[in-house]
């Protein structure tokens, strides 16, 4: 092979699949096909109503907390009547859901028909360490966690379907793809104005006149979207389906600067919200550039402000999640594994903004930004080198809880998989699992 003909496109497929198909191994080698946690709460009844009372549509539209997650809920439905509810089927599903996110960003971020050049191949390199992050086991091995994956893929998709300037047409499926990302988790409400700044955005800059029928199209899926939200009740307690406290600002303020910078943080709360803050001052530049420069002239590219809204979408969810959890829950759960997600597409962002232009820029720049993405780097693979060990964990306690539930024995093993203790699952669900052979059940006969 010649390597200084190299495509982005073959970096990317080399790359992607290396780094999809290690995770794919991991999850396959350490997921137990047993509930978790708040798939107690929101998956298993999902199944015991079902065979129960059969389908309903209440089944899906209920919301989970402050979420309204009816897609990655459908999803999880069809897979598990598939399965027999499997849930190692769930987290492999999460895992393929991520590998068409990075494919679909990593096209976006660089031309994939041109020769790779040492800043597309690093921009390509971080993407790869930052999706497939090796950190977050307990996220990848969470059947629940569909609605992180689905929404990621689906904000992706709007980001690329709005910035296209090669497709137009793809934007007639604007207001569908913001009806699935608003129904996949309180994050997807982002792309409401976001979609609607970005589209007016894109009109300036190419010099083209405002489609005021696209705009409202957006716009009624959005007011279809809140509609929703608010027409059913929360299945945790939630008034409206969100609680929000706003009152003390610090708190909210110091909760999102954690949640942007957990990423990197190793576990350290005061790294990790030294790195939020460290995010959030490098976002100023961009942020502010993006909005001076709407203007056929502005040296803002459809690929910069795909980054841009990256950027914007982490703040947001950070300042959302923030808002809601703040005042119910210690700081130190901003350093939860699944907030790495959103946290991960900022950082997607802010580096991919820098690492664009490196080339047109002085040297002493290029020097700084250079060692930034060194710094990062290191502090990512501290952070692995600190979860990673979790898979090998949590495949030891749930295989020890699946035992304990399907054979009665060392009950006090329960604990590790559900917040209600043994007696709740006990009573509530295992019969049920048992009698029509679901999750641990499934290829088990008493």
């Amino acid at each position: 092979m010649n390597w200084a003909q190299v495509t982005n496109r073959q970096v990317i497929l080399f790359t992607g699949l290396g780094a999809w198909s290690a995770l794919i191994w991991l999850v396959l080698k350490h997921s137990v096909n047993v509930p978790h946690w708040d798939e107690w709460a929101y998956v298993a009844p999902m199944f015991h109503r079902y065979f129960s009372d059969g389908f309903s549509a209440e089944l899906i539209f209920t919301q989970s907390g402050e979420h309204n997650i009816a897609i990655p809920k459908l999803l999880i439905f069809l897979i598990g009547i598939l399965t027999s509810s499997n849930y190692s089927a769930f987290h492999l599903t999460n895992v393929l859901i991520l590998g068409l996110s990075f494919w679909l960003i990593a096209k976006s971020s660089v031309d994939v028909n041109q020769v790779a050049t040492k800043e597309s191949v690093l921009v390509i390199l971080l993407l790869a360490l930052l999706m497939f992050n090796l950190g977050i086991p307990g996220v990848y091995l969470w059947g629940l966690s569909a609605y992180l994956f689905v929404t990621q893929f689906l904000i992706i998709l709007i980001l690329q379907t709005v910035t296209s300037a090669t497709r137009p047409k793809s934007r007639l499926f604007l207001p569908l793809l913001i009806l699935l990302a608003t129904h996949s988790s309180i994050t997807g409400y982002l792309m409401i104005p976001i979609s609607l700044i970005l589209l007016f955005a894109a009109y300036k800059i190419r010099g083209k006149g405002i489609d005021y029928l696209e705009m409202l199209s957006v716009a009624g899926a959005g007011l279809i979207s809140i509609a929703s939200y608010y027409l059913y009740k929360s299945h945790s307690g939630y008034p409206n389906g969100v609680t929000l406290h706003p009152t003390d600002l610090w708190k909210v303020l110091d909760y999102a600067a954690v949640y942007l910078g957990t990423s990197f943080a190793s576990g350290d709360l005061n790294l990790a919200r030294n790195m939020g803050i460290l995010f959030s001052i490098l976002s100023i530049s961009p942020i502010y550039r993006f909005t001076r420069n709407w203007s056929p002239t502005s040296p803002f590219s459809m690929r910069q402000i795909l980054f841009v809204s990256l950027i914007a979408i982490s703040i947001g969810s950070a300042l959302l999640t923030a808002i809601g959890r703040s005042g119910q829950f210690p700081i130190s759960q901003a350093t939860d594994d699944r907030y790495a997600i959103y946290s991960n597409l900022g950082w997607i962002g802010l580096t991919g903004y820098w690492l664009a232009n490196l080339r047109h820029r002085r040297s002493v720049t290029q020097l700084v930004i250079s060692l930034t993405v060194s710094t990062l780097t290191l502090l990512y693979i501290k952070t692995v080198q600190l979860h990673f060990p979790k898979f090998e964990t949590l495949l030891v306690t749930r295989t020890a809880a699946k035992n304990a539930l399907v054979h009665m024995e060392n009950l006090d093993e329960l604990k590790h998989i559900g917040p209600e203790g043994s007696e709740y699952i006990l009573k509530n669900y295992r019969p049920l699992l048992s009698t029509h052979s679901l999750g641990p059940f499934r290829d088990v006969r008493e």
